[in-house]
């Protein structure tokens, strides 16, 4: 019978060492905390302006005035403003894409604060109509304001005033009060007298035992770890997957170095 020779076995030790590190490397890769971390994007655009007016206008020149939105509706700052003016109305579409867009738009204030922008380089005696859409960082932009128009004076200076309209708040409605009425007391249901039984004397026999309450956790198995993972919670006891490994690698340099001392001996004897 062909013997085994010692230094055959050296490859199957580092084969089980190199399970035992990678084993532990895993461990580590499977105890370690993942960070995950995302960014929620704004899609709310600013509000729609409701009271953009013509407030003057002068030969060359008109001044509009209206209420700053906010950046996420009606909260916040917005950040830009695009004021646009043409001889017929504009609406959201092809007539304010072929709109004059105005130069030197004043940047947006909070929410609710008031605004105005002067136009100039117009004609004289002519009828103009102006709008402006507001964006925020994104950038998100809002509707189509309400359309304002405004006629240039045909000569002489100064300006001609256009009456502004403030939208009026609605009335908040005073709540009347209502009378409170008492709240009847409940007469209690009488209660029927009970006898007293007097017990003289009870043999113990005639106690009767009171009933045991059963155990929810009767019957319920504690759940088994996987064979080779060691869960958070188990701290000790058992032989886990690494010290197998680690045995057999034991086991098998004992085994080398018997087989190699029985050979020697065999030869010695020879």
């Amino acid at each position: 019978m062909k013997r085994v020779r010692p230094i055959a076995l050296i490859p199957l030790f580092c084969f089980l060492v190199l399970l035992a590190v990678l084993y532990l490397n895993s461990e580590t890769a499977y105890s370690s905390d993942v960070e995950v971390s995302f960014t929620v994007k704004d899609a709310t655009p600013p509000a729609k302006i409701t009271d953009l007016v013509v407030s003057v206008s002068g030969v060359n020149s008109v001044k509009l005035v209206w209420t700053a939105p906010g950046d996420d509706g009606f909260v916040g700052c917005a950040t830009t403003y695009d004021v646009r003016y043409s001889l017929s109305f504009i609406n959201d579409g092809s007539q304010w894409n072929d709109a004059i867009q105005a130069a030197g738009e004043p940047e947006p204030l909070p929410a609710g604060a008031s605004q105005s922008f002067t136009i100039s380089g117009l004609n004289a005696g002519t009828t103009y109509y102006f709008a402006l859409k507001t964006s925020d960082e994104v950038p998100n932009w809002s509707d189509l304001s309400v359309i304002a128009s405004g006629t240039t004076k045909t000569t002489g200076s100064g300006f001609d005033s256009y009456p502004v309209v403030i939208p009026t708040p609605a009335p908040t409605p005073i709540p009347v009060p209502q009378p409170v009425l008492p709240t009847p007391t409940p007469t209690p249901a009488s209660t029927p007298k009970q006898t007293p039984v007097l017990i003289t004397s009870l043999e113990p026999s005639q106690i009767a035992e009171p009933a045991s309450t059963p155990d929810p956790t009767a019957g319920v198995s504690e759940p088994r770890p996987l064979p080779g993972r060691t869960g958070p919670e188990d701290s000790g006891g058992g032989i886990d997957l690494w010290m197998i490994i680690l045995i057999l690698a034991v086991f098998t340099m004992v085994l080398c170095g018997f087989i190699w001392f029985r050979r020697r001996t065999h030869f010695s004897g020879v």
